[in-house]
């Protein structure tokens, strides 16, 4: 009897302390996804603090990966771009990311990094990491926004240079992507950051699709869409720049509404990034 009682004191102790262990992983689990849920606001400042108490308790190797990560991305937003890279960069050579079964975190960390490189005009490597992307998504089955992002990171790359022939094919495949998405999906798929580029792109090829995307922008925005905080500002600029193409028009006497426009629109880019400022 008392050996009996020892294993079934023993078995309540295990299952004891591995429910304690689950309850435990999901409680870091949701103070992850709260960070990142931060960062998508603005909110880069509080995202670092939780961040970092979470890394002073300790994080598997997985959760560690996923923390360094955001806190990229957190440093990205508020223009510490060089810190990030480093440290996206002493990720990216680590034994633990490059285990398969994290191919996923390192397509995240990619991205991040190109990220960074086009906030600083690294434009060169943008193109590469972006690349690196596309590339990985093509080899391995990975969800559909990686390679999404890659391909709308490469338009974004080609139209800063003008190369529309260039653009096009990789903005429609990112496009396509992004509607065949799920509803809750598409979030994942950065819809600002496709929007901005289609935006810019359109700017100089044809007038209906331009504004097609500048009002699909702005329902997403005023329907209350949080996501992509930064890329806001970028938005808002690529709408005052198409307006203020209007604005230069011979007809003179519209002229003036289309400068409130691009008034409107530039004001609403520094209101986002004032208020990012705020928060950091």
């Amino acid at each position: 009897m008392r050996i009996q009682s020892l294993i079934v004191w023993v078995s309540l102790l295990f299952l004891n302390n591995y429910a304690l262990a689950q309850k435990t992983n999901f409680n870091r689990e949701q103070v992850i996804i709260k960070a990142g849920a931060l960062i998508d606001r603005g909110n880069s400042r509080k995202a670092t603090l939780v961040l970092d108490k979470l890394i002073k308790n300790g994080l598997s190797g997985t959760e560690e990966i996923q923390v360094k990560i955001l806190t990229a991305r957190s440093w990205h937003e508020n223009g510490k771009r060089v810190q990030a890279i480093q440290q996206l960069q002493d990720l990216l050579t680590s034994p633990v990311i490059r285990l398969p079964q994290n191919i996923d975190l390192r397509t995240e960390a990619y991205l991040q990094l190109a990220e960074c490189y086009f906030g600083m005009y690294s434009l060169e490597k943008f193109k590469n990491v972006s690349d690196t992307v596309l590339q990985i998504s093509r080899q391995v089955k990975l969800p559909s926004y990686y390679k999404a992002r890659a391909y709308n990171n490469i338009a974004r790359y080609y139209n800063y240079h003008t190369l529309v022939q260039k653009t096009k094919p990789f903005l429609d495949s990112a496009i396509s992507l992004f509607q065949l998405a799920t509803r809750a999906e598409k979030q994942q798929y950065h819809p600002l950051a496709i929007l901005t580029a289609s935006i810019n792109y359109y700017r100089n090829s044809d007038i209906n699709k331009l504004f097609c995307c500048i009002d699909s922008a702005k329902n997403l925005l005023l329907n209350g869409y949080q996501g992509e905080i930064y890329d806001q500002i970028y938005l808002w600029r690529a709408i005052g720049n198409s307006y203020f193409d209007r604005a230069r028009l011979p007809e003179k006497q519209k002229n003036r509404q289309w400068y409130n426009r691009v008034e409107s629109s530039f004001n609403k880019s520094i209101f986002y990034f004032r208020n990012i400022l705020s928060r950091k």
